[in-house]
């Protein structure tokens, strides 16, 4: 497995990985991810990655195995206001890795050079966000993250 910052080369790749991950979200919550027809979708996340792809507070790691892409973390670093020690923080925006090596250590890897990098950086707490029932959040539990806020949602058209 090789694990390595993701080039043009990869956007359409990690983009249909994106959708993956969004479908399999999509049955957490149907009304919540509710989107527009998928190649329409992957158009739009393909211009977006490709928007960030060299901009230095968005960085996009990709898990490559016989050269085709399994996996991708896509981390955006921030600025919290200056009143907190930890005032710059690494967001993790999107990790999905491909069914068919889920399970399989690939986030564990791809965290664990991903942290180094971010340790380089000076850069010394990260943040993410998952759907409540979705089963991957035990992956991140086995990197040390931990619940630490609710995120809720209200719908004004009930």
């Amino acid at each position: 497995m090789n694990i390595r910052h993701a080039k043009l080369d990869d956007l359409q790749q990690i983009a249909e990985l994106w959708w993956e991950m969004h479908n399999f979200n999509s049955n957490f919550d149907d009304r919540y991810y509710d989107t527009k027809p998928k190649d329409e979708c992957i158009e739009w996340k393909y211009g977006s990655l490709k928007e960030i792809l060299d901009k230095p507070d968005h960085l996009i790691w990709v898990a490559e195995e016989n050269n085709n892409v399994v996996g991708y973390v896509y981390v955006q670093i921030l600025e919290r206001p200056p009143i907190f020690i930890y005032n710059q923080i690494a967001k993790v925006q999107e990790a999905s890795i491909t069914k068919e090596y889920q399970q399989k250590g690939v986030f564990k890897q791809s965290w664990n050079i991903i942290l180094n990098e971010l340790k380089d950086k000076n850069i010394k707490m990260a943040e993410l966000e998952i759907d409540l029932n979705n089963p991957a959040h035990f992956a991140y539990w086995k990197v040390n993250f931990y619940k630490r806020l609710w995120h809720m949602i209200c719908f004004f058209d009930d």
